[in-house]
């Protein structure tokens, strides 16, 4: 079974996505900030996938993607935010090689662009 870690700081959004990745069949952690993913991240538990929005409390998403790509490579990174584009959220242009999930999304596009950034060939 494939670990997720959900990052969102909100608790209405964190508790659907939960929701539907669990009843897809994969074992979710969750976090808040980032310094909750990047402890879970060091908790020597394997995850496969890490979706976190790009708009977080202190430490912004981009930022946390950059720290787990230095600390586990092979780790995937799914980035949602609810702004249209980079510019609107203020961040930089530095990440549009990972892969994206615009918000609001439905079960099955969520669902669907997991298991194609799980399926992916390249670590991100």
């Amino acid at each position: 079974m494939e670990t997720i870690l959900l990052v969102e700081d909100n608790p209405g959004v964190l508790a659907l996505g939960r929701e539907i990745l669990a009843t897809a069949g994969y074992t979710v952690l969750e976090a808040g900030t980032a310094d909750e993913a990047l402890a879970l991240s060091r908790s020597g538990q394997t995850i496969d996938l890490v979706i976190t929005d790009i708009v977080l409390p202190g430490v912004r998403g981009t930022t946390l993607a950059k720290k787990l790509s230095l600390q586990h490579p092979r780790m995937k990174i799914l980035l949602t935010s609810g702004y249209l584009d980079s510019s609107e959220s203020g961040e930089t242009t530095a990440f549009e090689d990972l892969p994206f999930l615009q918000k609001p999304f439905t079960s099955t596009t969520l669902k669907e662009k997991v298991r194609a950034v799980l399926d992916a060939d390249r670590p991100v």
